[in-house]
């Protein structure tokens, strides 16, 4: 406990509590993906187009006054985002105002321009009613200090907040307008404005701030002005870019899996640039996934995805992963999955000669010289070294014995349709002008189910074979997940011995330096086992991988191309393990609950009923949400179970105890800690305390700290225990009309596997019907 102490006292120097902004709106702050839209130098009949399919406008430039033309990025008027709403141009602000209050409404944003008639607005509005209702002012003809002094003495008691800012030309310099709210000193919000950055002050304010930016505009000379607020929860949620030619931001929204939300163009150098602010718009796992991955990427140009999908079933998750990309050597599995279907057709034979260049056209170089003298060795000796060491030869050899017309036919016979080999393997940069290969993580995809789906016969093993596999040296550097997945899955040795001795897992990685211009890619394939009804093992087979495509750092390619796919194997890992865990077997039974609590003495109670039981072990998962953003660790959870014949045990906690006998504690080197999120299941074998007992099973979870600031945790537990029924197939306790019934609808099921054959005679029988019927519940 001293321990603990001690490290609760330094975390307690370091915790950061930060209070959201006080004031929330469907404009700013909403990251539920849905659809949206966006405009560059658009006229009003272009948004209204837009608007009548659906959409409201979120954020508004007049770059153009005459003509009207305007910069916009809109949402779709659905959803959590559905609000009634007005737009206006040609206005006064105090014609603005007026209309706010006619409508009953307060202005999201305005856009200042000099017409004809003088400095006239531009102005988007919501209604000012329900959880958006909002006191609001507008000002205008503010300088620097201006604004400064309005924030500090202006129309509220303590401050204000400048909620949207424009910066405009006047006679006598630039001058600002705002839409202010309050901010009461009794919920202070942390905020912040800043006039006049350069890019590189911005780049600054962002980064030291950890905030996201509400509102960037443009002053006359070049510079910037935005509105921060706080990060609300979403780290990550929110990102910046500047300096993008137009062409460019969709693609950049898309490789950040956001929506653009502000858009505001300026010249650079002569050169029209624009500058956009980005919104989360896709959910977990993928957006938290994709991130990461981009964290380790610094330049916002490069392409990424990936993709995880049950090889004929549904997608995990996934990102871009229709888009085209250079695979480099990850293309070699269409090239192995063509011969593969030869062998399996009898038209060829992995013994059979195959012959490939000899030499590289260049030392050390990765381009084959095809008027080299060509080796022959056996076409399987070929295969494993094209996809083991990734050898360009012989992936010349297999190339040219089939034919790319024959190969790339094949691909989008199987659904590959966007397969192209344009240039010889390993050749790009060697080949001034080649044309870059093609495929999708789709395509990828497609010839993976293809190889599962009958396509190969019996040749699909020995495809699977020809990768590096799981465990073989050299290693995938997804192996070390599998073995950290286990280890924290809360199963018992003997579970996990099992579960490795059905799991497999393939991968092939593609690498390309073309000039400085970096490409990186995974293809990988898992097959898990699951525990299905009856604990029979069936085997789900998934494809998961990965691209990065011009990038212009090769150490950064490298890193974030293994870390996603290593964080994307997780994801039919931890399927399986749930499953695993779940299961009722082999004279076992398995109990699980899931529970939900928060606040100091949060507490959740289950009752399970069960036949006879001893209780052998005993596993926790856990989600914790550190709401205060106190010192409470993950660990402090305490779990109490309490047996039929009124014996109890408890593990975990803090400083309370239900003073009973005590069956240890979280791992501190990764419970002990502050941090939200998801912590790794624990197991523990608890039968030396010798719990048993037949009927209601008590599980009690509760906050183990007395005076914790407040937390909350979500998760599971459960309960596996020896059960002395050997009819009980359905696993539930008990032996009852449900198992007959089991039984019967199996009866004459002969060989492995049948769930009814009680005796293991390898029949479903009278015999079997007997065993039941003796141990009646």
């Amino acid at each position: 406990m001293l321990s603990q102490l001690i490290k609760r006292s330094v975390a307690f120097l370091f915790a950061l509590v930060i209070t959201p902004l006080a004031y929330a709106d469907k404009h700013h702050d909403l990251s539920d993906p849905t659809q949206w839209a966006y405009f560059s130098n658009a006229d009003s009949a272009a948004l209204n187009t837009q608007i009548n399919l659906g959409y409201r406008i979120v954020d508004l430039d007049v770059v153009q006054a005459s003509p009207m033309r305007f910069d916009a990025a809109l949402v779709r008027n659905t959803g959590t985002y559905s609000s009634g709403w007005w737009w206006y141009t040609d206005q006064t602000l105090t014609q603005l105002g007026n209309l706010a209050v006619a409508n009953n409404a307060r202005l999201i944003e305005i856009s200042a321009y000099q017409a004809a008639a003088g400095l006239r607005y531009a102005g988007v509005m919501i209604p000012n009613t329900g959880s958006e209702q909002q006191p609001f002012v507008l000002r205008e003809n503010l300088t620097v200090a201006g604004v400064a002094a309005w924030v500090t003495k202006g129309d509220y008691p303590g401050f204000g907040v400048v909620y949207d800012i424009e910066a405009y030309s006047t006679a006598n310099g630039t001058r600002y307008a705002i839409i202010g709210v309050g901010n009461a000193l009794s919920n202070p919000a942390r905020f912040e404005y800043r006039l006049g950055l350069t890019s590189a002050a911005l780049a600054t304010a962002v980064a030291a701030n950890s905030s996201r930016i509400l509102d960037l505009e443009v002053e006359p000379n070049g510079t910037f002005d935005a509105v921060f607020t706080d990060l609300d929860g979403l780290q990550g949620s929110s990102h910046t870019f500047w300096d993008l030619p137009f062409a460019e931001l969709a693609t950049v929204a898309a490789q950040y899996a956001s929506r653009i939300v502000d858009v505001t163009q300026y010249v650079s150098a002569g050169t029209t640039k624009f500058a956009i602010v980005l919104r989360r718009n896709a959910a977990d796992p993928t957006y938290t996934l994709n991130k990461d991955m981009r964290a380790m990427l610094t330049n916002p140009l490069t392409d990424s995805g990936f993709l995880v999908r049950e090889l004929d079933g549904s997608v995990r998750t996934a990102l871009n992963e229709a888009q085209v990309f250079e695979p480099a050597s990850t293309m070699k599995t269409v090239h192995a999955f063509t011969a593969m279907r030869r062998v399996a057709l009898g038209d060829d034979n992995l013994m059979s000669n195959c012959s490939s260049p000899s030499t590289m056209s260049e030392p050390g170089g990765s381009c084959p010289d095809l008027g080299s003298p060509w080796t022959s060795t056996s076409l399987n000796t070929a295969l494993q070294g094209m996809l083991r060491q990734s050898s360009n030869l012989y992936t010349e050899g297999v190339r040219a014995r089939y034919g790319t017309a024959a190969i790339v036919s094949l691909a989008q016979f199987v659904g590959a349709s966007n397969v192209g080999i344009n240039h010889t393997i390993g050749c790009l940069a060697n080949l001034p002008g080649a044309e870059e290969n093609t495929i999708t993580l789709n395509d990828l995809y497609a010839i993976h189910t293809a190889a599962s789906g009958g396509m190969l016969g019996a040749q699909e093993l020995p495809f699977r074979a020809l990768f590096i596999n799981y465990g073989q040296v050299p290693s995938l550097p997804v192996d070390p997940i599998v073995t950290e997945e286990l280890a924290q899955s809360g199963l018992s040795g003997a579970d996990v011995a099992e579960f490795l001795s059905y799991f497999r897992m393939s991968g092939k990685l593609g690498g390309y330096d073309d000039n400085g211009v970096q490409h990186r890619s995974w293809g990988c394939y898992m097959s898990v086992p699951i525990k299905a009804f009856g604990c029979a093992i069936v085997n789900r087979e998934f494809f998961f991988g990965a691209f990065i495509n011009d990038h212009d750092d090769a150490t950064e390619a490298n890193a974030a191309n293994n870390a996603i796919v290593r964080e994307l194997a997780r994801i039919p890992l931890r399927e399986a393990i749930e499953l695993w865990r779940e299961a009722s077997c082999g004279g076992e039974t398995a109990l699980c609950v899931d529970y939900a609590l928060q606040g100091v003495g949060g507490v959740s109670t289950f009752e399970v009923s069960t036949g006879a039981l001893e209780l052998e072990w005993l596993s926790i998962g856990a989600n914790f949400d550190n709401i205060a953003g106190g010192v409470s660790f993950a660990g402090d959870l305490i779990v109490r179970i309490d047996s039929p014949e009124g014996e109890s045990i408890e593990f975990g906690g803090y400083d309370f105890t239900y003073g009973v006998p005590d069956a240890g504690d979280f791992p501190a080197a990764s419970w002990d800690s502050t941090v939200s999120g998801d912590y790794h299941w624990v197991g523990v074998n608890v039968a030396a305390f010798g719990l048993q007992g037949t009927g209601s099973w008590r599980v009690t979870v509760r906050n183990g700290w007395n005076t914790s600031p407040e937390v909350a945790w979500s998760g599971g537990v459960c309960l596996r225990g020896i059960t002395r029924s050997p009819g009980d197939l359905n696993m539930d306790g008990f032996v009852n009309a449900a198992d007959i019934s089991i039984l019967l609808s199996l009866w004459n099921c002969s060989g492995q596997g049948c769930i009814g054959d009680i005796n293991g005679d390898f029949v479903v029988n009278a015999a079997d019907l007997s065993t039941l019927l003796a141990g009646w519940t």
